[in-house]
């Protein structure tokens, strides 16, 4: 694996590194760069990064440079769900900046009325039709929000992809408690660090 960073601190770096060392169990080469623009000249020098991790505090970061390396950052849901269908609410999908690129969008909801005019969306507003539809699909089908379209499925799933936050927050939204206990953990991830916010999280699978 090749990884283009553009962090201000070495340190993540090293930490990312090791963390994918570790996951893929593959030897990891990589460059740091400084500043947001060096990015855009390092991909048209060498197109053989496999993933670039930017910290967003880098200056000047436009919407019209990222659009330049946009198709080389790969961020984690985007790894696990593209080519697979996302089910999601309404609510969820409107949120969106838009139809995802290479990826079925199933929308739940009870809106008769609902429709979007793209040929990667269904819209049904049923959860068992759902359920039916994909209990034995070879294509992995993700739950994407909200929370109650979270508490409707989680019973029915037989995997997880978790991003543990380690905060506390305030809200009136939030993901059903789960027992990992009660599942087979196949990976859980370093304690890793935002570079921007100083936020830790980790991944659990």
């Amino acid at each position: 694996m090749k990884i283009l960073f553009a962090v201000s601190n070495e340190n993540v770096s090293n930490k990312i590194v090791d963390s994918y060392q570790k996951r893929y169990g593959e030897a990891v080469s990589f460059k740091n760069v400084f500043y947001f623009n060096a990015i855009i000249r390092e991909i048209h020098k060498d197109k053989t990064y496999d993933r670039i991790v930017i910290s967003e505090d880098l200056e000047p970061f436009s919407n019209s440079n990222y659009d330049v390396i946009d198709k080389f950052i790969l961020e984690r849901f985007k790894e696990i769900t593209s080519g697979n269908t996302i089910i999601m609410g309404r609510k969820t999908f409107e949120s969106l900046p838009g139809v995802l690129p290479n990826r079925k969008h199933v929308i739940l909801t009870r809106d008769k009325n609902f429709s979007v005019d793209n040929e990667n969306v269904e819209v049904i507003h049923s959860v068992d039709e759902i359920i039916n539809n994909y209990k034995d699909s070879s294509v992995e089908a993700f739950i994407i929000g909200g929370g109650e379209i979270y508490k409707e499925f989680l019973p029915h799933a037989n995997k997880l992809y978790l991003t543990e936050v380690l905060k506390d927050f305030e809200g009136d939204t939030s993901f059903p408690q789960v027992n990992l206990e009660n599942w087979v953990v196949d990976y859980s991830s370093d304690i890793l660090t935002n570079a921007k916010d100083g936020l830790q999280y980790k991944f659990i699978n």
